[in-house]
């Protein structure tokens, strides 16, 4: 069995049962948040769709021709192939100039590639975890090994958990990159500079890996436990809005995922502090962190046209 020793508390049904019902608890927390991005998508693409009557930027209703149709509707019409040009593509922040809201579609395929890329990583992190359980368990005897296998371990994944992700391009930044992008598009003001968010993460990084090793020994040295858990969702979450807002660029579903990646935090910082008051202290300035990047990425969002606060589908497609 993975989780018997003869020495640990947690030994026989009645641990099982305690340990089931203590992991259990972090993929409630993941069902929680997955329901709220879903109802709050849908509730953005309802108020997008009812208060919002210009949606399409003007600069791409030259690709089409207007028609009037029966009852007074216009309607949009696709130019022939081999008489015009092909239909401009949307860019990653197409702005609300004037135009049709019908002809902004939610990309439902990519909400549900974020949805289950999150699910599948948080499950490959935790079969790890139960692995490395047994294993540490079975052939390292040594404390002092496995405590610094333990501090490894959280560290690598502070830094580079997208490596349990196999299906959604998570890469961040590089430094050149972010330069080139804050020259194409509007900034606030107290945006702190390139340079120093290596640093900033690196911070973060000894500190999260300080605070999980904590609750690591608290909870009888096993890593698959509820705390543990609720800060891989964490990292798994964070790593999807990477893809969002990094690669795809959607500025306006970027911001709806943050704030799950800022209520992952906050929900991972209150359970460490649940097991150990000091280990919930160190991981605080990890909340905070995310705290300001929730806001600076609403305000970028504010700057730059407010687009759609879910994903939508990148090329317009027009109807005949």
């Amino acid at each position: 069995p993975f989780f018997e020793s003869q020495f640990s508390p947690f030994s026989g049904k009645k641990g099982k049962k305690q340990i089931f019902m203590k992991s259990s608890v972090a993929l409630q927390n993941a069902l929680v948040l997955t329901c709220i991005v879903s109802h709050s998508l849908c509730y953005g693409f309802k108020f997008t769709q009812t208060y919002a009557p210009s949606l399409v930027p003007a600069r791409h209703q030259s690709c089409a021709t207007q028609k009037q149709g029966k009852g007074g509707i216009n309607n949009f019409m696709i130019p022939r192939a081999g008489k015009f040009s092909k239909l401009e593509r949307l860019n990653a922040s197409p702005g609300l100039d004037e135009g049709r809201s019908d002809a902004l579609q939610v990309d439902w395929s990519a909400i549900g590639l974020y949805i289950g890329a999150t699910s599948v990583q948080i499950g490959l992190i935790s079969l790890f975890l139960k692995v490395a359980d047994f294993v540490m368990e079975q052939y390292i005897s040594n404390k002092l090994a496995k405590k610094g296998i333990v501090i490894a371990f959280f560290a690598f994944m502070s830094l580079k958990s997208r490596v349990f992700s196999p299906f959604l391009d998570n890469s961040r930044p590089s430094l050149k990159s972010e330069k080139s992008n804050r020259q194409k598009r509007k900034t606030p003001s107290w945006t702190p500079p390139p340079i120093a968010f290596p640093f900033i993460w690196l911070t973060i990084a000894c500190l999260r890996a300080t605070s999980s090793t904590m609750v690591w020994e608290a909870k009888n040295c096993t890593l698959l436990n509820a705390p543990v858990l609720s800060f891989m969702l964490h990292l798994s979450i964070g790593d999807t809005w990477n893809c969002i807002n990094n690669v795809e660029r959607r500025m306006g579903a970027s911001v709806s995922a943050v704030i799950l990646v800022w209520l992952s935090v906050i929900n991972a910082v209150r359970m460490y502090w649940g097991v150990s008051k000091t280990a919930g202290l160190v991981l605080l300035p990890s909340a905070i962190w995310i705290s300001i990047a929730t806001v600076l990425i609403t305000s970028i969002w504010n700057l730059n046209g407010k687009e759609p606060l879910f994903p939508v589908k990148k090329s317009i497609e027009i109807k005949q």
